[in-house]
């Protein structure tokens, strides 16, 4: 009895991507004791909770000064960007891991409908920035009375 085997033409290619994950994340594997400089493509990690008064979202910005933020809404569309400013070390300092970020960066998220942008509140403590955006208010229906006569 001849029995068909099936055949994975993308299976070779896990080996290939934890190769490489291993040699660009391991700083001694690929650069022979230092890691070169890690930025992320996305530096600001945040969290989004909504409820029926409310969304709120938190970002950590570890390091960055509040007069370094801003925060837009344009059309349902949250944009964070600002600048992390880099630690000053002496000039003779050779890094052998440097994984926070510095320099510029930008965070986009789209928001949900039904969202009143005029009254979003911004708050900065310890390193979190906390947006609390409040939702209109759902429309009840009106019963309305018909009368004869």
């Amino acid at each position: 009895m001849n029995a068909i085997a099936r055949r994975d033409p993308f299976a070779g290619l896990v080996g290939i991507r934890r190769l490489v994950d291993r040699f660009f994340g391991d700083p001694f594997f690929g650069f022979h004791g230092y890691a070169a400089p890690t930025y992320h493509a996305n530096p600001i990690p945040v969290d989004v909770t909504a409820d029926e008064k409310q969304v709120v979202i938190r970002a950590s910005l570890p390091g960055v000064k509040p007069e370094d933020v801003n925060v837009s809404i344009e059309n349902n569309r949250l944009t964070i960007d600002g600048k992390a400013q880099s630690t000053k070390g002496s000039e003779n300092d050779r890094y052998v891991l440097r994984e926070r970020y510095a320099g510029a960066f930008q965070r986009r998220l789209t928001l949900p409908q039904g969202l009143k942008d005029d009254d979003a509140e911004a708050r900065f403590e310890n390193g979190v920035l906390t947006l609390t955006i409040p939702r209109v208010p759902a429309i009840e229906p009106k019963t309305i009375e018909v009368k004869t006569g």
